[in-house]
């Protein structure tokens, strides 16, 4: 493959800030610079357009998740370590007032991404709640319970949850073993739980919260949202289309108090 072409010195200078102009975080004369710039290239013309296409989809498909607790202060720390700048183009010089603004974005975005990512332990339950998976076996609490002894290495105590109804219940995985996977019915809502040894399994997520001194960690993927924790021994995870805080509400009810 033949090397991508280094752009011209002001084609370069103007890319590093089209994030924040596409985000309208310059003020007006570092956007006229740009808007100059955009006028007589079209190279960097079309790249503003796709990078503004994409953001836009981008925000209209992914939630806000909550700052971690901290960020702010982890920013201002790394951004007292940023290097002085060396010499300045003359749009780089027009811009260099907005360069702590860039700076500032890039850490966040550093310091966002390193947090969590998306755990493999809720992606496969996310993954089978959606693929609605049949019944193995249906009935009261404690035949479902009773099923299972002679299935899995653990005991399985289907949870109460608040305002639900046990549909029924099979075996799953999650990850490399066994799982009691069961299925509840709430107000016409199915939502997932499983139950599985956690040994060595990722239990984590983007977002945290506490119940019973209990963490309980939230995440959201494809329309779905889980929640995952450990409990007794267990590892559980909870899956469903419920909004984050019906699911944490229902996820709580499962930890033993």
């Amino acid at each position: 493959m033949r090397p991508e072409p280094t752009p011209p010195a002001p084609c370069a200078e103007a890319q590093r800030y089209l994030d924040l102009y596409v985000d309208s975080e310059l003020d007006a004369a570092g956007r006229a610079e740009i808007e100059q710039h955009l006028a007589g290239c079209p190279g960097c013309s079309r790249q503003a357009r796709v990078l503004a296409g994409f953001k836009a989809g981008l925000k209209a498909a992914a939630p806000r998740p909550p700052l971690p607790d901290g960020l702010r202060d982890r920013v201002q720390v790394a951004l007292a370590r940023e290097p002085t700048p060396g010499p300045r183009t003359r749009l780089g010089a027009t811009l260099a007032r907005i360069a702590p603004a860039a700076a500032a974005a890039l850490v966040v975005g550093a310091l966002i991404g390193s947090t969590h990512s998306f755990s493999p332990v809720a992606a496969e339950a996310i993954s089978a709640h959606h693929r609605a998976l049949p019944m193995e076996v249906a009935g009261s609490p404690a035949q479902v319970r009773d099923w299972f002894q002679q299935k899995v290495d653990f005991p399985v105590r289907p949870p109460q949850l608040p305002g639900a109804t046990l549909v029924g219940a099979r075996l799953a995985t999650i990850r490399d073993r066994q799982a009691a996977y069961l299925v509840y019915n709430v107000s016409g809502n199915r939502v997932s739980v499983f139950l599985f040894d956690p040994a060595n399994l990722p239990i984590d997520a983007r977002r945290r919260r506490t119940a019973a001194g209990h963490e309980v960690y939230l995440d959201d993927q494809r329309g779905y949202h889980v929640a995952l924790g450990r409990n007794g021994g267990l590892g559980f995870a909870v899956a469903s289309d419920l909004d984050e805080d019906r699911l944490f509400q229902l996820a709580s009810s499962t930890i033993s108090r």
